[in-house]
């Protein structure tokens, strides 16, 4: 899997955010102060991540998603 930081101008892959978090007002608010990172096999978008600072230290997965087909195969761990 080819994991790249998402541009402020990429088109977000909502149906895959949503299937972590339903409320679009929430992901809103979690991408204005965090960071979305997307997760790629063979060109084909198979997961996504949205972090978010807490501090200068710590940083918040304020939501995993993995595409139901790739699921059960361990990407969302670590």
């Amino acid at each position: 899997m080819t994991i790249t930081h998402a541009s402020p101008d990429t088109a977000l892959p909502w149906p895959l955010l949503l299937l972590a978090d339903p409320s679009k007002e929430q992901m809103r608010a979690y991408l204005k102060r965090g960071e979305l990172y997307t997760g790629t096999r063979d060109e084909q978008l198979i997961a996504c991540m949205v972090l978010c600072p807490l501090d200068e230290q710590t940083l918040e997965i304020a939501n995993l998603a993995v595409e139901p087909s790739w699921q059960g195969r361990g990407l969302g761990t670590f």
